[in-house]
């Protein structure tokens, strides 16, 4: 039954990025179809984990190693803001997309700033005021914020906890903009 809604609502969102002309619409869509297939991925793992596999001849249990640590850490100089690098062009073979983990210290306020990509922050822990073009929201764990190239941009963490976000640039091509500003080392 899973597998079955799965497909349907997978088919749905491939629908609605073929009809929808605005791009901050396909790239929400987009990430909500990467998730899906997320879910799906943990939950095919968790189910072949729990079958039998009397098929294997040596009766040895097939386990998926996940490797995936990311490819580098990003730590501002001047900020203490540091960028997990997660998804880049070095292991998408492509330069259609970077996601970086983010933490934002307790107390950061950033200065105003543009990107040349499309910005999707998603909240995993803290709180986030995010303000766009002189806009602000606050961001709680749970929530997306967008920024789109055109648009202006300051960051503040509020509250005492630090903030933890995803955060999604499409096209690629932030972290080498960013990068001098920050200290790059391997990720382990």
């Amino acid at each position: 039954m899973l597998k079955n809604n799965t497909h349907i609502q997978t088919r749905t969102f491939i629908n609605r990025l073929k009809n929808h002309e605005d791009i901050v619409h396909k790239c929400l869509l987009s990430f909500s179809l990467f998730v899906l297939c997320l879910v799906n991925i943990a939950s095919a793992l968790a189910h072949n984990e729990s079958e039998d596999h009397s098929l294997n001849p040596n009766n040895n249990v097939i386990k998926y190693e996940a490797k995936s640590t990311g490819t580098q850490y990003l730590d501002n100089k001047k900020s203490d803001v540091i960028i997990k690098v997660l998804v880049e062009a070095s292991n998408l073979r492509s330069s259609e997309l970077e996601i970086g983990e983010i933490t934002l210290p307790a107390g950061l306020n950033s200065a105003v700033h543009s990107h040349g990509a499309i910005e999707i922050f998603y909240v995993l822990s803290g709180q986030l005021e995010h303000v766009v073009n002189g806009n602000s929201h606050i961001l709680k764990p749970g929530m997306v914020g967008i920024v789109r190239p055109e648009d202006t941009v300051s960051h503040r963490v509020t509250g005492e906890e630090d903030c933890r976000a995803l955060v999604i640039w499409t096209p690629g091509g932030e972290i080498d903009r960013i990068k001098k500003n920050y200290n790059s080392r391997p990720a382990e």
